[in-house]
Formats: C-alpha cells, sequence, structure tokens
C-alpha cells in the first residue's frame, strides 16, 4: 500500500522497459492548482512536487525522478520527450521566491523578481529534466533527476503544464562495474529500495549478492561508552526481548581497534562493518557530543554558510568519504557526496547514566504503551505575512486525518507556552507534535529549556519540529536533549534541526515546510511508522533537490534524539470502514452515453489500509439502477494499484437525475456508504463551421460594465438556452470576451487553451484574453431580438480595449433559440499592437461545464480577421461530415504531386442523432491547375454512425509547383426524416508533394575534425576532438576551462541553411559560475560573427558573465555553471534560410579558478521541404509502358553508350528502380524481371 489519503495520486510509473540500450520510463502528472494571491501572482501547486527555491526566481513545482540503473550498465546520457504542453493561463504573474529566512527570526530583507528573468522570454527554467547524479543505496546505483512539469514565459506571463513525460535513459554496457560490496542478500534491503525507485523490476536483473560472510547479530547496534554502557543494556535487553539481535559496542574499543583519520571516520568505518557482514539496520548512538564523535557538513544558503552543521547522515549513509577533494570540508557538493542511508540512525544525547536511563525508559514506556491516535498541530508568527499554522494545514492534509488539535498564531492572538503547557502537554492525550517556529539551541516551541520543568505528562510523546538549533547537541544542553534525556516528562524522541531552518515569506511552501511534509507523509501515507526509517525515506524522496542551497542544508541537519527502530503507533483499533467519495463530484452534471470516471478513498477509522475491501458504487439514472465493482489493482480506470483509490466505469442514460451510492465494506468492521446526487443531461455535442459575415447591428438594449476591469454581470438570456445539454436561463457576461454559465463572477483575465478541468467551464469564449472596459466609450450591451420561438440574445463588445490600454476591438456573441446554435461575429479585431492583432493572444472556442468537452477554433493565433464569423452548431439530427482521405494511383505512394492522376478517396459519416437521406458529396477545385472529374458521388441512406466512401478522379498539372496548396471546397447534402435538405460547406486545403526532412549539415564527431577549425585567441589549451565522454559514442569536441584569460573557439565548416532550419547540438559544460561561460555565434559571407542566443527555443543561456576578471565575453549571456550531463539546445535559423553560413562554440574564461570544461556533440542542421519524386516504373521512354525498348535504354545508360536518336522525353530516373541514385546493373535486371513476368 503506497497511499491512502484523500487526494489523487501524484505521478506514477506507466510504463518501464528495455529495448537494446535505452531505459524508458513514462511519468503523468496530475494537472496544477493554481492559488491566486491577493496581489494577483499565483502558485502553481502539483501535490508531490516541491518548488524550485531560489531567490528572486519563479517559484515552480519540480519533481526527483528516482531510477534504479540496470544491472551491469551504466548511463551515458539522457533525453525528454514530451506531450504538447497545455497552456494554464495568460497573461500570469508566477510568484517569485522572495528569499529563504531562517525560522531563528533573524529579519531579511525580501528578494525582488530577477530582472533577467522576469524579462525574458523564457522558457523558465530552460530544460525540463536535468541530471541529478547517481546515488548507490544499499549497493544499487540510483540515478535522479529533477522534472518540471510546469514551464513558465516570463515576459509573455504564459504558463504551460506537460501532464506527460517519457525520459529515455541511454546506457553503456558496464564490464567494470562498480563493486557492490554494500549489496547484501537481506529481503528487508530490496524493499527499501524497491519503495524508492521508479522502477522497482529493474531489481529482477540483479543477481544474489557474491557469497560472503554474512550474519545479523548487529542488527540493532548500539555504540556508548564505558560509563554509560549499563544503561544502554537496559535498552538492548527491550530490543532482545522484541525479536532483535543486538549488539553493544564501546566507542573506545572502536577508536582503538578500527583505522580512520579521526574519530568520525572510524566510527562510521566501524559501522560500515557492521552493515556489510553483520547485518545492522539500526545504530543507536549512546552518548552526547562528547562521548560519541559527530561529522559538520558543509552548507551554504546564498550568503549564510557553515562549514560544520552537525550531521548524523554521515553515519548512515555509508559509500563514499564525504570528503572527496581532500580540503577537510565534508559533504560539499563537489565531494560527491553519498546521500542515501544504508542504516536508520538515531542519537541519545546523553552525559551521564541519570540522563541515559531516562531517556530510555520512555522509549520503552511509549513502545509498551497505547497511546491516543491523536496529533497536536503548532502553528507560529514568522513575519508579518508568514503564518505556521497554514503550513500546518498543509502537513495537515498528509496525516490521513488523524484527530487533531490546533494552536495557531494569527493576527492580534497569539497562543503562549503556559497555554501548551496546561491544556496539551499536562493533560496525558497529546502524541504526536508537529510544529513550524521560531526557535534557538534553548527555545523552541515557545518553550525555554527552564520551562521543561514544568511538564508533568506521563505519556511521553513525539516532537517533529523545523525551527533553528533546537537539535544543536554540541552545544552544552540544546532543547532536544532537554525534552529528550532532561525529564522524565515531555518526549520519548524528537527530530529536530542542528542549525537553521529555512522558510519562503509569504508561502507554506519553503524548504522546512517541504521536509516537514515529507516525513509526515512517509509516516501516514507510505507508512514508514520506524522513526528512522520515515527520517531516510523523507530526506531520499527529495535528493534530486540537495544538490546545493537550502534543500542540502536541511537534508544534512535534521536529527532524530531517540531510536530509529521505535515505531509510531497508536490506540486505534479499527472497527470501521472510512470512505471518502472522489469523483465525480456532489452536484456532477454528465452527458448522455459519456464515459465516466467512479472513484472513492477507501481505508480504516485508524488511518490504516483495509484487509479484504469491497467497494462498489450503485448508480441511479434512465436506465434503472446499476451496481459497479470498483479495484484498486492499477488496471483499466485504476491508475495505481494499492493507493487506497478505488476506481470503475459508468456510462451514464439520459436525460434525468442521476444518484450514485458508494458503499466500501470489510469482513469485522462496519460498513461505510456515501450518496453523490448529480444530472444526466441530452447528449449535445456541436460541429463548428465558418460562415458569411452576419454581423448584427448593436442598437439599443441595455448596457453593462462600463468603467470596470476584470468584472462580470450576471443577466437573463430571455428564454431557455441547451449549452451542451444543459438549459441555462441567464448568463454572465465577462469583461474579458467570453460568456459564462455561472451565478458569480471570479477573475478570469488569465485565457488558456480550451477544454481544461480548471475554471472557467461552460464558456463560451468569443476573444478570451485580458480586456479593460475603463477606456471611454468602451461598453458591452446585450439585448433580445426577433420573436418566438426565433428570438436572438446578443452581446456585443464595442470599442473595448486591451488590459495595456492598446487600441480597441469590437465583436459579439449571439444565441439562437430554437437552434440553440452559438454565433460569434467579429467587427474589429486589431488593437494596433502585432502582440495582441486578430487573437493574437486570446482564444476562441467553447468549453463545457466540466471542462472536459470543448471545441477550440484558436489560441494565440492571429487568425480572426475582421468580418469573420464562426457557428457552433449542435449536433441534431443527421450530420454528414468527412472524417478522412487518402489518394491511390499515380505513382503509388499516397501522395498527390505534379503531372499525377490519382483518385482521392473520401471517408463521410453521419455523427447526427438521426439517419440522412439521398446523401451527395461534390468536390470543386478553385484553381485551374487541378481538375476533378468525377466531382460527386451519391449515397442512399447513412444511419446514424455509419460511414461511407466516396471516389473523385484528381488530375494535377505538371505546371503545379511542388509544394503548392491545393484549395478544394466541399460540399455535402441530404436530407432529414422530416423532408428538410440540409446543406454543409467546407473548404479543404491539401498540399501537392511530401514534406521531409532535409538535413544540410550532421556531424557526431566520429570521424575527426571533419572540416572543422579552431582558433585559440587567448589561452593554454585548444579545442581537441576527445574520446570516453560524448553524447553519441565515442567521440565529443572539448576544450578546457582555465585559470587564466581564455578566448578559444571552435569553427564549423560552410553550409547551406534551408527554409525554416534549426540547429541543434548537444553539450555538456562545467564551468565557474558566472565567471567562465561559452557562447554560440553565426556569420554569412557578408555579415560579421553575431550571436545566436536570442533564437535559442530550448537550452538556451544561463547566466551573464562578470567582467572585471577580464573574461573576453564579459557582461554577455552565456553558458556558465553546471549542465549536470549533456543537454540539447536548439536554435530557430529562420532569418538565415537559403544563405551559406558558419558558426563557432566560443569559450570565455577569466583570469581566475579553472574548473571543468566544454564538450560539444551531435552537430545538425536540417528544415523542412516538399519532395515530389514519381516513382521508378521503367517507362525511360514516356510512352506509357514498360517494353524491351526501355530496357535497351537503361542497359546503354548503365554502359555510358547512349546511341544519337534517344527519345525526346528521355525519363532516365524512370530506370532507377533500386532508388540507388544512379542507374547499375541491378537496375537492368529488376526491370528484365518486370518484364519477364
Amino acid at each position: 500500500m503506497r497511499r491512502m489519503s484523500g487526494a489523487l495520486v501524484l505521478l506514477f510509473l506507466a510504463a518501464a522497459w528495455m529495448a537494446a540500450e535505452e531505459l524508458v520510463l513514462e511519468y503523468r502528472f496530475e494537472r496544477p492548482r493554481l492559488e491566486r494571491r491577493p496581489d494577483g501572482r499565483v502558485d502553481v501547486r502539483v501535490a508531490g512536487c516541491p518548488d524550485s527555491l531560489e531567490p528572486g526566481q519563479p517559484m515552480l513545482p519540480v519533481f526527483t525522478g528516482r531510477v534504479l540503473l540496470p544491472a551491469g550498465h551504466r548511463l551515458v546520457s539522457f533525453d525528454l520527450k514530451t506531450e504538447v504542453p497545455e497552456v494554464l493561463g495568460r497573461p500570469v504573474r508566477v510568484s517569485h521566491c522572495p528569499g529563504l529566512f531562517p525560522t531563528a527570526g533573524a529579519g531579511a530583507e525580501p528578494v525582488a523578481p530577477d530582472p533577467r528573468i522576469y524579462g525574458a522570454p523564457g522558457p523558465f527554467p530552460d530544460a525540463r529534466a536535468a541530471a541529478a547524479g547517481v546515488q548507490w543505496l544499499k549497493g544499487y546505483p540510483v540515478a535522479l533527476f529533477t522534472l518540471h512539469p510546469v514551464v513558465y514565459y516570463p515576459a509573455a506571463g504564459e504558463l504551460q503544464f506537460i501532464p506527460r513525460m517519457r525520459l529515455v535513459l541511454t546506457l553503456a554496457p558496464e564490464p567494470r562495474a562498480k563493486a557492490a560490496p554494500m549489496r547484501r542478500p537481506l529481503a528487508d534491503d530490496r524493499a527499501e529500495v524497491a519503495a524508492l525507485v521508479d522502477n522497482p523490476a529493474a531489481l529482477d536483473g540483479y543477481a544474489p549478492p557474491e557469497a560472503k560472510t554474512l550474519d545479523t547479530a548487529w542488527e540493532y547496534l548500539i555504540v556508548t561508552n564505558a560509563a554509560l554502557e549499563a544503561s544502554f543494556q537496559e535498552l538492548a535487553d527491550h530490543k532482545a526481548g522484541r525479536g532483535l539481535n543486538v549488539h553493544l559496542a564501546r566507542i573506545e574499543d572502536i577508536l582503538a581497534a578500527t583505522p580512520g583519520t579521526d574519530n568520525a571516520h572510524k566510527l562510521r568505518t566501524f559501522i560500515t562493518t557492521g552493515y556489510q557482514s553483520h547485518g545492522t539496520r539500526w545504530v543507536v548512538l549512546g552518548g552526547d557530543s562528547e562521548i560519541i564523535p559527530w561529522r559538520g557538513a558543509y552548507g551554504k544558503v546564498g550568503d549564510t554558510v557553515d562549514a560544520a552543521i552537525p550531521t548524523d547522515l554521515y553515519f548512515a549513509a555509508l559509500d563514499g568519504d564525504w570528503n572527496a577533494n581532500g580540503n577537510g570540508l565534508y559533504g560539499e557538493p563537489a565531494d560527491e557526496t553519498d546521500l542515501f542511508a544504508e542504516v536508520a540512525v538515531g542519537r541519545i544525547a546523553a552525559s551521564s547514566p541519570t540522563e541515559a536511563t531516562t531517556q530510555i525508559q520512555k522509549i520503552i514506556a511509549y513502545e509498551n504503551s497505547a497511546p491516543p491516535f491523536r496529533a497536536l498541530l503548532l502553528g507560529e508568527k514568522l513575519d508579518d505575512q508568514t503564518w505556521g499554522g497554514d503550513s500546518k494545514d498543509v502537513v495537515y492534509g498528509a496525516m490521513a486525518g488523524i484527530p487533531a488539535e490546533r494552536l495557531y498564531d494569527a493576527p492580534g492572538a497569539e497562543w503562549s507556552a503556559d497555554t501548551l503547557i496546561d491544556t496539551c502537554f499536562n493533560t496525558d492525550d497529546t502524541h504526536i507534535v508537529n510544529h513550524l517556529g521560531h526557535a534557538n539551541s534553548t527555545y523552541c516551541l515557545k518553550l525555554y529549556n527552564s520551562d521543561i520543568s514544568r511538564l508533568t505528562n506521563t505519556r511521553p510523546f513525539f516532537v517533529y519540529s523545523q525551527g533553528c538549533y533546537p537539535g544543536n547537541f554540541v552545544y552544552d544542553v540544546c532543547f532536544a536533549e532537554r525534552m529528550t534525556v532532561g525529564t522524565t516528562a515531555a518526549a520519548f524522541a524528537v527530530v529536530m534541526n542542528t542549525r537553521y531552518g529555512w522558510y519562503a515569506s509569504g508561502g507554506t511552501n519553503g524548504t522546512s515546510n517541504v521536509f516537514d511534509h515529507e516525513y509526515m507523509r512517509s509516516v501516514f501515507e507510505q507508512f514508514r511508522h520506524n522513526l528512522g526509517l520515515a527520517l531516510n525515506e523523507s530526506r531520499q524522496r527529495l535528493a534530486g533537490l540537495a544538490g546545493d542551497g537550502s534543500y542540502r542544508w536541511i537534508y544534512f541537519e535534521t536529527t532524530l534524539f531517540g531510536c530509529p527502530e521505535t515505531a509510531l503507533h497508536w490506540t486505534c483499533t479499527p472497527t470501521a470502514v472510512r470512505l471518502a467519495p472522489d469523483q465525480p463530484a456532489g452536484g456532477f452534471i454528465v452527458m448522455d452515453g459519456d464515459d465516466v470516471t467512479l472513484r472513492a478513498v477507501v481505508g480504516t477509522d485508524c488511518a490504516e489500509p483495509v484487509d479484504q475491501p469491497h467497494v462498489t458504487a450503485r448508480v441511479v439514472d434512465a436506465a434503472g439502477t446499476r451496481t459497479y465493482t470498483l479495484r484498486d489493482n492499477g488496471e483499466g480506470a485504476d491508475l495505481l494499484a494499492d493507493d487506497g483509490m478505488f476506481t470503475g466505469r459508468w456510462v451514464p442514460t439520459g436525460p434525468s437525475s442521476a444518484e450514485i451510492t458508494y458503499s466500501a465494506s470489510a469482513p469485522g468492521l462496519t460498513a461505510d456508504q456515501e450518496v453523490v446526487p448529480g444530472e444526466v443531461v441530452e447528449r449535445m455535442d456541436y460541429l463548428m463551421l465558418t460562415q458569411d459575415p452576419a454581423w448584427i447591428e448593436p442598437t439599443g438594449g441595455t448596457a453593462v460594465l462600463a468603467g470596470q476591469d476584470d468584472a462580470g454581470a450576471v443577466v437573463p438570456i430571455g428564454f431557455p438556452f441547451k449549452f451542451y445539454g444543459k438549459t441555462y436561463e441567464q448568463v454572465l457576461i465577462s469583461t474579458n470576451g467570453l460568456l459564462r454559465f455561472a451565478d458569480a463572477y471570479d477573475w478570469d483575465a488569465g485565457n488558456a487553451q480550451i477544454p481544461r478541468p480548471e475554471n472557467p467551464n461552460a464558456v463560451i469564449a468569443a476573444l478570451w484574453t485580458d480586456l479593460d472596459l475603463t477606456k471611454p466609450g468602451s461598453v458591452i450591451r446585450h439585448r433580445v431580438d426577433g420573436q418566438p420561438p426565433h428570438r436572438l440574445f446578443v452581446v456585443s463588445w464595442l470599442n473595448v480595449a486591451h488590459y495595456n490600454k492598446v487600441g480597441a476591438v469590437t465583436f459579439q456573441i449571439a444565441l439562437e433559440e430554437s437552434t440553440h446554435k452559438i454565433h460569434l461575429n467579429y467587427q474589429d479585431t486589431e488593437f494596433g499592437d502585432p502582440a495582441y492583432d486578430f487573437g493574437a493572444d486570446a482564444t476562441v472556442g467553447i468549453e463545457d461545464y466540466n471542462g472536459t468537452k470543448g471545441i477550440q477554433f484558436a489560441c494565440r493565433e492571429p487568425v480572426v480577421e475582421p468580418g469573420f464569423s464562426l457557428c457552433f452548431m449542435p449536433v441534431v439530427g443527421p450530420v454528414v461530415v468527412p472524417t478522412d482521405w487518402q489518394f491511390w494511383g499515380g505513382d503509388g505512394d499516397g501522395i498527390p504531386e505534379p503531372g499525377e492522376t490519382v483518385t482521392m478517396q473520401l471517408t463521410l459519416q453521419n455523427i447526427g442523432t438521426s439517419p440522412a437521406m439521398d446523401v451527395t458529396a461534390s468536390l470543386a477545385a478553385v484553381m485551374p491547375e487541378v481538375q476533378i472529374d468525377p466531382a460527386a458521388c451519391n449515397h442512399s441512406t447513412l444511419a446514424v454512425g455509419a460511414v461511407a466512401a466516396c471516389e473523385f478522379g484528381v488530375i494535377l498539372d505538371d505546371a503545379l509547383a511542388c509544394g503548392a496548396h491545393l484549395d478544394w471546397q466541399l460540399t455535402i447534402e441530404c436530407w432529414n426524416e422530416a423532408g428538410d435538405a440540409l446543406q454543409w460547406e467546407q473548404p479543404m486545403t491539401l498540399t501537392a508533394g511530401e514534406e521531409v526532412d532535409r538535413i544540410t549539415f550532421a556531424d557526431d564527431v566520429e570521424a575527426g575534425a571533419s572540416g572543422w577549425s579552431h582558433v585559440l585567441d587567448q589561452g593554454m589549451t585548444d579545442w581537441s576532438t576527445v574520446a570516453g565522454w560524448s553524447h553519441s559514442p565515442v567521440t565529443s569536441w572539448f576544450t578546457s576551462a582555465e585559470d587564466n584569460v581564455k578566448d578559444n573557439s571552435l569553427l564549423s565548416p560552410w553550409f547551406e541553411v534551408p527554409e525554416g532550419a534549426a540547429l541543434t547540438f548537444w553539450h555538456d559544460y562545467d564551468l565557474e559560475t558566472e565567471s567562465d561561460g561559452g557562447v554560440l555565434e553565426i556569420r554569412t559571407a557578408t555579415e560579421p560573427w553575431t550571436d545566436l542566443g536570442p533564437v535559442m527555443s530550448t537550452g538556451g543561456y544561463t547566466h551573464e558573465l562578470d567582467f572585471f576578471l577580464l573574461n573576453p565575453l564579459g557582461r554577455r549571456a552565456a553558458w556558465s555553471g553546471d549542465s549536470q550531463g549533456f543537454i540539447q539546445t536548439r536554435v530557430d535559423l529562420d532569418a538565415y534560410g537559403g544563405r551559406r553560413v558558419q558558426i563557432r562554440f566560443r569559450l570565455g574564461c577569466d583570469l581566475l579558478v579553472g574548473s571543468g570544461g566544454w564538450y560539444v556533440d551531435d552537430v545538425r542542421i536540417s528544415g523542412r521541404e516538399f519532395r515530389c519524386v514519381l516513382e521508378p516504373d521503367g517507362d525511360l521512354d514516356g510512352d506509357g509502358r514498360s517494353d524491351a525498348r526501355d530496357l535497351s535504354l537503361l542497359l546503354h545508360l548503365v554502359v555510358g553508350n547512349l546511341a544519337p536518336g534517344a527519345p525526346p522525353c528521355l525519363r532516365p530516373d524512370m530506370g532507377d528502380l533500386n532508388r540507388s541514385g544512379v542507374l547499375d546493373a541491378l537496375d537492368c535486371r529488376l526491370l528484365a524481371a518486370r518484364l519477364a513476368e
């Protein structure tokens, strides 16, 4: 069971397979939730995806992918393939990270949005995925990747969502694979790996570890000194009595007998031996910092640096030595620090036998007790914009509904230490305490060390806090020690920070908030009840973000003061099943014949999985009563097995009211039932048609919303109007160019693609963008025209400006009473700014009440011309439409080309609700180079849903240009059952020829320099080809970054740029951030070198380079920092189409600090062109047949002695039957064989 809360599963692995040397994983993400702040900024939330938190940068969700590399393979490179992004909104101002502030209460000035990002066209981030290194967990290599399902284009204010990503890993055999001494033949080890990675099936490829001496005598390892040994023997006896194999070791003996560079290293080596040879899983460090060695790790957040953050992770994550560069600073990013824990570690920070006994007896008492199923949430004011209670409510969402008491600070009302002690701690009904607030080494939970003596509770509790410094065990007596070893009351265990916690002002998404949420998620959703396992897993899920900064800082410092094997438990014998309907929601509207997902969340009243559940949904609709069994098996509609989400399918029948009764039962438990009412409406789909201009003069009527911006008015339609099957009597008119079937206005200035589930739904969008009626003369008028039953409800936006006060436009929406047609008419769509003219930033279309059905004419495309009219016609009665067409004949390739005579086969379908009689389809060409004969076909009857084929003869003149548009008009006529004639006209545009890639340059560097050259203007080392590190094996270009001024260019050969071309290449750089960097430039024969940064669509520049240390590229945008592996950059070369150009990769370095270098590989120039090629048919003389004369001509052409008198229409290309590009003996044999047949 992986999840059992009321939220949908965030992401799951849909597929993972090996093919050749590739591993492919597909991820699907739940749609983001957009939360608007009072100032208009938007927070983007994807459940389970924490935010990227770099001060000044947009805060966007990021997911860490964890991929187990297959046995015997190494990662060479990766690629990301994505669906076409969905636009979530535009214009949108995404909230930036205002800075990370310590929860110690120290003041700091918020950081403003970074103008280099918010003023740029984007995208941000420029890479949708990045490699975050390979970590080793219990001897298994796990590659980490950060995935960005939401991308932001700041200058345009556009937010895009990528619902599905496919991560493609290129692998290579690793004959000298890293030895895996940490891999043990223990089922628990494999289970921990399987629970962490996205592709657990890859474990099956790992053979059992080589035979080694392994016992489990040290399963539970206690390390203490001689003075405390007797006290810890009580813990050892207790654990042995619970079935664990316990080993108690003296630190004096360890330090005397174990090699190491210092005492902490010796202790780590000893624990490693226990892990490898004696099955160690749990480690208790029995003593304070003066007894048990401790390790300090390097951390840096902004300008805050701590070279020695006390961390017990050093004794848990046992790969490597944490000091790879030998500079004595442990855990630096350059040290390739191990972040995955092989063992679970807890510290009992006692300085005396009395202190040790105090906490040990509380641990034993807790493990032998039946504590209440209850939590206490403590939230403090962090600053004037940030309240800890808001964060606690987010965390509580991951706590499976445990009964909880809350003490939250609020404006003008803050809780006190007295309240906490008297009404919570000393009442003995507190069990799990979760806290966010200010703290220091001797203060936390609004208590000072001296206040703890006032606690009298006899039931010890557990505390998780993200305050600053309360776990600073290298201090004399820190708060965590006072709560655990310093009193017989208070806590049996705490998890606290040894240094600063970090929050983001004004939000609930700071780094401390994220770690807090992940710990509770591990306990309640992943069922990691052991304190140490919950700590390990919650950190490891965030390892991909812990490369540096605040995530790395908190990763190191979060420390368990207690026994890691102790499991949180509670007095809660399940008595009942708890069911929460998830989909559809109460008050649902669905359409007759829809495929509807039924989903409910099921668990026990103790927040545990249900054993042998039976879950059903009884549906009552127009068809009567039907009962469906819902399943949680990961099949069909169910996204993920064993996540507590039970799913089924229902096809409603209507129209009628409907009711869904969800029921869940299990042996020995009281069943639960919930009823969800809703409605089934008649099926109503739409056909979108263009029509002749149909502008209705907006005289008279009622004026609304004049002088307003971002506002709406609810008005009566004047007659019942059906929209997607539901009948409405009123509609909301929005200033922003749309009608909404809603009761009240909410913000809708940010348009998006439709359909989409997010609000607004049930919309008719004529010109949906951010419009503004505050301009004098701007107004919206509505009125009802005509007489029943043929009335029109007309809404006209007149002289309406764009939000930036540019220009003004005029358009309208008209609703027909009897036919329920929707008309969109446009009189003026030109604002006077190309960014907005003709719908360039607007959405046009319709969407239903659920956001699942809709028709979009355009989204941010300048295609809405003045005088244009559009009609959305309900599909009622017969509606015959073309669904497919194909060509045959000609040269047989299915592509109409100049000079060919082909047959076009058109497929028609009746998508309406009644039969179509006497159906005629006519095709007319609107260009003289195309003739059609026959031009019509007939079918007597087309039943509902039936299809029929029509064939038209198409003759294309050989003077027609390859790639020319073929413009035709299709007319379909039929009769309905009532004897009414119906007609539809549809323009059709095809292309003569096939659009293909034209590659004018491609180099994978495997052939060496191959026309490339290089220039070293300054520096010591030049570009060269190197083997062993590349995107496509095995060679790439490389130049090193130097600790002196360098200007080094790699120049391509000259090449031709086709029309619509793009340049792509792969590169990997590790350069001193903002000091060294690389750029890409281009020149023509007549134009000097020009930077290509402005036309990079993906993988663009990352930093602006400094100048004061004399970098030749100073003050320029460039690639700088660490790309973390090969990334792809794409450059649009439209401006250079048809010209010969040369490009150069140019590296610039400053005076100081050389770091890494720059690799470049797989450079390619390609464009699109149309190709019209007649398939070779052996008819060389052009007389319409292949015969002996053609064979004779071919033989003469092959040997090169074609006699005089060759036919004037000789076509040698018709003899290249093997399509080799040349005429050869094989062509002669093929033609001879064809003639023999």
